[in-house]
């Protein structure tokens, strides 16, 4: 119910990331007025090799793209997260 939800919702933006045809990581924003919220994340099996910077990156050019009006990011770091 909760990924139908977002699915749906034109506030929040959905990118999946594949790497040599796996999936290895999801960028979602959700906005609320000009501030979008920024969850992402890599596969396990896929961290440690640059890949979150990479997907990060390439979220953004396209929320650029997709989304020219001007808007501010705001995002929270699990405690713990050494990446």
């Amino acid at each position: 119910a909760w990924f139908a939800r977002r699915l749906h919702d034109p506030d929040t933006v959905l990118y999946l990331f594949e790497h040599e045809g796996r999936p290895v990581g999801q960028v979602r924003v959700e906005f609320d007025g000009a501030e979008g919220t920024i969850d992402y994340s890599v596969a396990a099996e896929a961290r440690g090799r640059g890949l979150g910077l990479a997907v990060l990156r390439r979220a953004l050019l396209e929320l650029r793209h997709s989304r020219p009006a001007p808007w501010t990011l705001v995002a929270q770091v699990k405690a713990g997260n050494l990446a």
